[in-house]
């Protein structure tokens, strides 16, 4: 690469880069705010009590299985730390149930999203890399290895599920748990 050419492509990052800083500190004080507020909402207990009150005692359960079920869909959090969240607000068994029913519910509409949208879509999403590994575990382990890494805290489900629609295996699949 010529030197000029360097020189201005590490111009352009700097730039780029202290644009970003600046930003940040021009928000910064906005997001803090909103980050403080969620805070004060989820550790304290009456708030919490007094909102779910509201939602009445079959709402509340179905708003906390749609957030499951959208925490699937859309968001990269692991369901794992919103189980935690589930037990602290209806008990243990019965936010452990919640919980459970909302990431199934989740897991398969993600199933059923890759199925419709097609291995293309899916591509885009999930790294190459990580494609070409499940590719070959799937068809060297199949569904038994498949239902371990679920049973593994932390590992990315989301795009588990998602990628399964891609594979030989099908929704109802059992052939390698028999």
């Amino acid at each position: 690469m010529p030197r000029r050419i360097r020189a201005t492509t590490i111009f352009v990052v700097l730039l780029v880069i202290g644009g970003l800083v600046l930003v940040t500190f021009m928000i910064w004080p906005v997001v803090w705010g909103r980050i403080a507020a969620w805070y004060a909402l989820v550790t304290d207990q009456k708030r919490i009590e007094a909102l779910l009150k509201a939602w009445g005692p079959m709402g509340a359960p179905l708003v906390f299985l749609g957030v499951q079920i959208l925490q699937v869909i859309f968001v990269p959090i692991p369901g794992e730390a919103s189980g935690f969240v589930g037990g602290y607000l209806f008990g243990t068994l019965p936010g452990f149930a919640y919980s459970i029913i909302g990431l199934t519910v989740g897991s398969v509409i993600n199933f059923a999203l890759g199925r419709i949208l097609g291995r293309r879509y899916v591509a885009k999403w999930i790294p190459s890399g990580y494609l070409n590994k499940f590719d070959r575990l799937a068809k060297r382990q199949g569904a038994l290895l498949f239902f371990v890494l679920f049973v593994v805290p932390g590992f990315p489900k989301d795009y588990l599920c998602f990628f399964l629609n891609t594979s030989f295996l099908s929704l109802s699949s059992t052939r390698c748990l028999r």
